[in-house]
């Protein structure tokens, strides 16, 4: 074949430039991978921090000489009877997933946590717990221990407790327990339904019909700056670009809080009811930026459509400030039921 300007054969430049694209596209595997699994434990890390914090509560809890008084919205705090962890006996124990009322027909669901045992009910005083079978020596305080330091059996387990309840939740009202929450037997759950029959009750009226959704707002860092062009002027006019960046920097940070608090009045308008998480750095996003919003909402069904529609309209108006909106759901309403046993986390 004819030589090319640069004197290679045609064919061995196609070969070359072959090679070259198969590196290329290995290497965005990899890198995509490598974000993929670095959402996926940052999930987890959230999912875990909220049944931390949920387990350290209620242990503080425990040491208080009364009960805390409901705040009236949804339900009563309920109580985990100290026989709510098994003992490292060899013995199977129950793990609860969530409960629903009694007479649902919810057809197959997956398999449980430990991924053999299956998810079935047991039922009481007009309610059903969805559980599964799982080894007790799993799940006692020091096993339990080891394994919220490994990061694969979080994330395994944090996976499969999640699938089972979006099951539940796409065919019944759900009340979601949170993730480990493990009895020895199904005589203990069917106490623990019967002792809150109420409150159990009131939470499934109120979340009828409702779904969670989460709406994350970022703003993408500014790189680069306007003085760094000016380095080599005059020392006066270096001051004032200095000057001028530092003000454009204000305002664009101050138009991305304004538009973080505009979405969230636009959408708690259209939920039910809603809850601000603390903001938290997201370093493993690309492009990195801060979380200027993380927003949760309780949304009813037949809202869903405008919920959606508003915050895709509110996505496209902050494009150009550089603003991203993130919105996921539907989830089982993790965050709207208070309480040790019926909030999820």
């Amino acid at each position: 074949m004819d030589p090319n300007i640069s004197g290679e054969p045609e064919d061995a430049v196609l070969a070359r430039l072959s090679r070259a694209i198969t590196e290329l596209a290995a290497q965005d595997a990899r890198l995509l991978l490598d974000e993929a699994r670095a959402e996926a434990q940052a999930h987890v890390r959230e999912l875990l921090a909220r049944a931390l914090r949920e387990s350290m509560l209620t242990a503080i809890e425990a040491e208080l000489p009364g009960a805390s008084e409901p705040d009236g919205r949804l339900l009563p705090i309920l109580k985990s009877p100290d026989s709510a962890v098994p003992r490292h006996d060899g013995s199977r124990a129950v793990y609860v997933y969530g409960v629903v009322s009694a007479g649902v027909a919810l057809g197959t669901l997956p398999v449980g946590v430990d991924g053999v045992g299956f998810v079935h009910g047991v039922s009481d005083a007009g309610l059903t717990a969805l559980v599964s079978e799982v080894a007790g020596a799993d799940f006692d305080e020091q096993r339990l221990r080891e394994h919220l330091g490994d990061m694969a059996w979080v994330q395994d387990t944090a996976r499969r407790h999640e699938l089972v309840l979006e099951a539940i939740g796409a065919l019944a009202t759900v009340i979601p327990m949170r993730m480990c929450t493990v009895y020895p037997g199904e005589a203990e759950i069917r106490q623990l339904l019967a002792r809150e029959v109420r409150g159990l009750r009131e939470g499934l009226r109120y979340l009828e019909g409702k779904a969670e959704w989460g709406v994350k707002v970022f703003t993408h860092p500014v790189t680069g700056s306007a003085s760094d062009a000016g380095r080599g002027a005059s020392g006066g006019d270096y001051t004032h670009r200095r000057a001028r960046d530092r003000e454009a920097r204000a305002d664009a940070a101050q138009r991305a809080e304004d538009a973080a608090r505009h979405v969230h009045e636009v959408l708690d308008t259209v939920a039910e009811d809603s809850v601000i998480v603390s903001p938290q750095s997201h370093e493993n996003r690309d492009p990195p930026g801060a979380l200027l919003l993380n927003g949760v909402y309780l949304v009813q069904d037949a809202s869903r459509a405008d919920f959606r529609a508003q915050a895709r309209a509110l996505a496209r108006s902050f494009v150009e400030l550089g603003i991203e909106l993130e919105l996921t759901g539907p989830w089982p309403a993790y965050n709207f039921v208070p309480g040790t046993i019926g909030a999820a986390w």
